[in-house]
Formats: C-alpha cells, sequence, structure tokens
C-alpha cells in the first residue's frame, strides 16, 4: 500500500513541478550575508574539513582521501589516502588539528568491507602532506551511528564523538546491567565525547548520535548537535560532566524520562537548547567571527533533511538562545511553529561540517554537493561566484510537513543512503514547494507517522525485516526514477508519466500477488478433481 500511495505522490509532483519547478541552486535569505562557492570539483561525498596555520583548507572525502585547498583552489593529489568503506555511515569521517598534528577519524574495514573498528591517528603537516601516523585510539564501529565528528578546544585539547553504534552500551543510561549480551565490556567507547590527546575520562555521556562538535570562541564552552531516533533532534551546551541522556530522554525531559536515567558520578543532564520535535538531521555547528555585531552573537546549524543553514542569536550569557517568534520561544519546533526566523539558506544539500577560517567566515562541506561554501558579510564585498540572495523570505515548511524517511532510513541504516536522499529530494524539491503537495503531504504525513515510528523500532531489532523491506523497496524506487524523463515535456505528457508509474506500481504490489495468488488457486483446483494413482 505504502509503495502505491508514494506513487500517486510521484504523479502528483512531476505534474506541479511542470509549473513550479524547484529551484535546484542554493538560495540565501539574509540580506546582511553572501553565499559563495569557495571549492568544488570534488567527489565522493565531503565529510569534514580543517583549516591549517598557514589558511591552508584540508577536505575530507568519504572515500578516505583527504584533499587539499590552497588559496581557494583544490589541488589534484590527495595529502593523504586511508583505506576505508565509503557506504552508509562508514568511511572517513572526521578531522581536526592542534598545533601541526592533524587528527583524523575513519572505519577500518575487514577484506569484506565490513566494519572492525572506528580509528583515530594522528599525523604531522609539513605543509605539503601528512606523515608520521600513529593510531591513538581503536574504538567500536558499525555501519551507522559511528559519530566522527571532531574539534580542539581552546587549550588544544582534541575531542571526538562517536554514536551508540547500533550497539547496547552502558553509558546510553542503562549501567552495567544493560550491557546486551551480558558481561560484554566491548561497548564502554559508545555514545560518549572522547578526550583524544591527551587521553583522559569521558567527556560527556549518553549520547545517541552526533555530526557537529564546536567551542564558542568568546566562553571556550563546547556546544554539539545530536540526532533523535523518531524525534527530537538536540543543540546542546555541553559543559565537562555532561550527561545527554540518551536513551532514556531525547529532547526536553519529563519526570518519567529523569528517572530512567543512571546516576553516573560526575555527570549531570541539562535540557537541551534547541529541539526539533520532527527529525531534521542536525550536522555541523560553529560560530562566526565576521566582526559585524548582528551575527557574532550567533550559532549556525545545518541540518541533512532539509539541506538547510540556521541561525541561533545567543543570550547574554552565551548559554542559550533567544527568539522573537512566540512558538519557539520555549526552544522546541513543535507542529504548526514557523522556523523563518532561524532559517538563513536552503538548496545547500546535506551539509556535513561547519567551520570557521581564519578570515572568520563560515565555511561548509556539502555532502549532496561535494562542494565547500562559504558564508561572509555582503558588506566585505569579497565574494567571488556568489549565489543569487532571495530577498523573500524563505517558504519555509512547518516542522510537520517534513519530518524522516524514517521506515526507509531504518531499512538502509542511515539517513545517507542514497535511496533515503533520493526519496527526500522527491519530497522536499517537489512536493513541498507546490501548493497542491504540501496539502498531500500534510494529509500523508498525518497517516505515515501513526505507524512509521512503530515499524522502524521494528526494522532496527530484525536484521531480516530491514533486508525484506529493502526488497520490497526496490521496484518502487526504480519506477520513481522514471520521473526525470518529466523533465521539459508539456503537462498532458507529465500527467500521462505519472499515471504510468502509479500503474506500474500498482501492477508489482497489488496486480503481480493477485494474479499469483489466483493461478495457486487454480492449481489446488486441478490437483482437487484430478483421480490418485490408486484409482486409475
Amino acid at each position: 500500500m505504502l509503495p502505491i500511495v508514494l506513487a500517486a505522490a510521484a504523479a502528483l509532483l512531476v505534474v506541479q513541478a511542470a509549473h513550479q519547478p524547484a529551484a535546484a541552486e542554493p538560495v540565501l535569505y539574509d540580506e546582511g550575508l553572501a553565499l559563495e562557492v569557495y571549492a568544488s570539483g570534488f567527489c565522493c561525498r565531503l565529510t569534514g574539513m580543517e583549516f591549517m596555520g598557514d589558511g591552508d583548507l584540508l577536505v575530507l572525502q568519504k572515500n578516505g582521501h583527504v584533499r587539499l585547498v590552497r588559496d581557494g583552489q583544490l589541488l589534484a593529489d590527495p595529502v593523504l589516502i586511508v583505506e576505508t568503506t565509503p557506504v552508509r555511515e562508514m568511511g572517513l569521517l572526521g578531522i581536526a588539528r592542534s598545533g601541526e598534528a592533524v587528527y583524523i577519524y575513519y572505519t577500518v574495514p575487514d577484506a569484506d568491507g565490513n566494519p572492525l573498528s572506528n580509528r583515530i591517528e594522528r599525523y604531522s603537516w609539513d605543509g605539503q602532506s601528512l606523515a608520521d601516523p600513529a593510531v591513538l585510539m581503536e574504538l567500536p564501529a558499525n555501519t551507522y551511528h559511528n559519530g566522527g565528528a571532531m574539534t580542539t578546544g581552546p587549550d588544544g585539547q582534541v575531542y571526538a564523538v562517536i554514536g551508540d553504534t547500533g550497539r547496547y552500551g552502558p553509558l546510553q543510561n542503562k549501567g552495567l546491567e544493560g550491557i546486551h549480551p551480558p558481561g560484554t565490556t566491548d561497548y564502554l567507547d559508545t555514545s560518549v565525547i572522547l578526550r583524544v590527546d591527551p587521553p583522559g575520562p569521558y567527556y560527556a555521556v549518553g549520547v545517541r548520535n552526533s555530526f557537529g562538535l564546536a567551542f564558542d570562541p568568546v566562553t571556550g564552552t563546547m556546544w554539539d548537535t545530536e540526532n533523535g531516533d523518531d524525534d527530537s533532534d538536540e543543540i546542546n551546551v555541553v559543559p565537562d560532566g555532561f550527561n545527554s541522556g540518551w536513551e532514556a530522554v531525547m529532547g526536553p525531559a519529563t519526570e518519567e524520562g529523569l528517572a530512567r536515567m543512571v546516576g553516573y558520578e560526575g555527570y549531570e543532564y541539562r535540557d537541551p537548547e534547541f529541539t526539533w520535535h520532527r527529525p531534521v538531521a542536525p550536522t555541523g555547528i560553529g560560530f562566526a567571527d565576521f566582526g559585524a555585531g548582528e551575527y557574532d552573537g550567533s550559532v549556525f546549524v545545518g541540518d541533512c533533511n532539509q539541506g538547510r543553514l540556521y541561525m541561533f542569536k545567543m543570550n547574554q550569557e552565551r548559554d542559550g538562545f533567544v527568539f522573537t517568534s512566540p512558538g519557539l520561544q520555549d526552544g522546541v519546533a513543535d507542529e504548526g511553529d514557523s522556523l523563518e526566523e532561524i532559517v538563513v539558506a536552503e538548496g545547500l544539500g546535506c551539509i556535513t561540517n561547519i567551520r570557521t577560517g581564519p578570515d572568520g567566515y563560515l565555511y561548509m562541506t556539502s555532502y549532496s554537493h561535494d562542494t565547500v561554501y562559504r558564508i561572509l558579510p555582503a558588506s566585505t564585498g569579497h565574494a567571488q561566484q556568489t549565489i543569487e540572495q532571495t530577498p523573500t523570505e524563505p517558504d519555509v515548511q512547518q516542522p510537520g510537513e517534513g519530518g524522516g524517511c524514517l521506515i526507509a532510513t531504518a531499512a538502509y541504516g542511515t539517513e545517507l543512503a542514497p535511496q533515503v536522499q533520493m526519496l527526500r529530494e522527491i519530497r522536499d524539491g517537489k512536493l513541498l514547494p507546490t501548493e497542491s503537495g504540501a496539502a498531500f503531504m500534510s494529509a500523508f504525513n498525518a497517516l505515515y507517522y501513526s505507524f512509521s515510528p512503530a515499524v522502524a523500532d521494528l526494522e532496527r531489532e530484525s536484521p531480516a525485516l530491514r533486508a525484506i523491506v529493502r526488497g520490497a523497496m526496490a521496484p518502487m524506487l526504480h519506477s520513481l526514477s522514471l520521473m526525470g524523463l518529466a523533465d521539459g515535456v508539456s503537462e498532458q505528457q507529465t500527467i500521462l508519466l505519472g499515471t504510468a508509474v502509479i500503474m506500474l506500481n500498482v501492477a508489482m504490489y497489488a496486480g503481480a500477488p493477485a494474479v499469483a495468488a489466483l493461478e495457486v488457486q487454480r492449481g489446488m483446483a486441478r490437483l482437487r478433481g484430478r483421480p490418485s494413482r490408486d484409482h486409475a
């Protein structure tokens, strides 16, 4: 039933796209800022970056290549290649710098490409290449929730975050009695923020999965982004000794959630500073140092689901946010709350990392576009390859209109899977920008979210069910790809193509099983009517 409904949505979206095509290029909504392409020509999905002291920029490709951007130009040869498996949430995942030492975080595969560990290595930078590798940590690994974001504190301490890696570790507010399987100690280094160099006690525990760490340059306080399960993505202030609450709590805590938390000595819980009720998959987080007061008191956060850049204005204490919209003043983006106040840009694809450059400007890596973007004040006049600003207010969907592709994400194990990204691009790039499409999605989500969280939970517990769902979705995904033929054709041809897609899915998911059942019934009838050999 679900594939047929999605195919019907596909037919609607191609009809609407013939009249209101969604802009494929990034758009910027703040008149005081400029957005530009800083570096391009990469391949293989960008996951992170780090500036060196001379202004060189090291950029990570998920396939294990570290690339060098010098004076805005991508050099041809990688400065380092590590062996990894760049599928799902595995690969070359994180980078940080302290002095001339460079730290990288990547998934180590076995001979079949399956994850053996997540490894953190330290290298020296000579201005041309990364040399003298030293293995610092071997951490648990899985195909998803490996984390990998890294950052460096004001004192030069290097940190890294690792997610739950799909395992039931004791530092997920379970305690030692909650380890599965019992007696296993392999999962201690999961759901934590680690002190990497020099090593030390866990900086934070109870982290489900994070793609973003950064320090406030004014207060020296760590902040992170954290992805929820089926709801409640977070932005957190992360003091030393922080318990983020997973898996007892995501989003602002309830009394029931607090009662379920484990009391780790030296670690305390604190509510998030901001929560999206419906998932947006927040990723990179960073602080601007533009030299313009309006923006320097702000936190910038990217997401993966919507391709948006958000700006949050900080309070005077710099430990929380201030909002003018009444709906956001509780720090939660609930159903019906407008996000216009905080959305700065969109169309950026899946943003994986945000860094503040030596010039004080913001740099972002796009996983989807294989591009490094830069945000700077429009008043500087320095931007080149500037992306045209859209002076109107963003047509921002409400939290209930998008959300996560929960069943597909659970089936493929990651929000970054190309199949999940395809479904999101159809929804966000074609359906939601149109009036009819948005109305359809509003009605569809009311049905979809009534059962999808339960199905996604069952998938996460059953590898067999995940395989069945992936197999069931494969024909639908192939049929939806046919809609690319609708580009540049007439409205009538678009309608015919959309109708054909619906009929194809009906035939695959309803007609074929019905015919098969009928043939089985006829075969059984023939067997019942055939005389036995004893009577022949």
